[in-house]
């Protein structure tokens, strides 16, 4: 047989053969993967609304508005067989980083913020920090720009803010 067609024909046998072996090991590694992403979630859940354990993590609703706002989830911690509070899941974007954000509002007001990216940059957590630091323990009617003065020059500053008034404004309509 001819090298020109020996050469292809081994090299395309090798490549089906590694493609079906990667395709087995994602299929075993990816529940294991979304199952440890799922226990980080609920940790970071339980952490928030200060509790060792809840019943239930219920998915509420993320209407169009809140979509917008770019929250991406909310989850209510059911505990006794009350919402204890909520969590919103969200992403923000400050041109250089997705920040994936869960902030915590349990009896009017916000519980806390964490953010999961692990990649996220000195600044970045400086400027998150502070956000978080700002916002912790304080009523969900209160004025926006009051939070994290100190580095609201930061890009992500404004999207953070209306995150966080559209998680708050839905917790007023549906959770109190």
């Amino acid at each position: 047989m001819n090298k020109f067609v020996k050469l292809p024909l081994f090299l395309g046998v090798c490549g089906a053969i590694c493609a079906g072996v990667l395709g087995i090991v994602n299929g075993i590694t990816a529940p294991i993967i979304e199952k440890r992403l799922e226990n980080e979630r609920n940790a970071n859940y339980l952490e928030l609304m200060g509790v060792d354990a809840a019943d239930e993590f219920k998915d509420g609703t993320v209407s169009d508005d809140l979509k917008g706002k770019n929250v991406t989830g909310i989850k209510e911690i059911v505990v006794g067989g009350e919402v204890l509070g909520v969590v919103y899941d969200g992403t923000v974007a400050d041109g250089f980083t997705t920040w994936t954000l869960q902030l915590g509002i349990k009896e009017g007001s916000f519980t806390g913020l964490k953010y999961t990216n692990s990649e996220a940059d000195a600044i970045g957590k400086t400027h998150f920090d502070a956000f978080a630091s700002d916002l912790a323990g304080k009523s969900i009617d209160f004025s926006m720009s009051d939070v994290a003065s100190g580095v609201s020059s930061m890009s992500t500053n404004p999207a953070l803010r209306t995150f966080a008034s559209a998680c708050a404004a839905d917790f007023a309509a549906n959770y109190q």
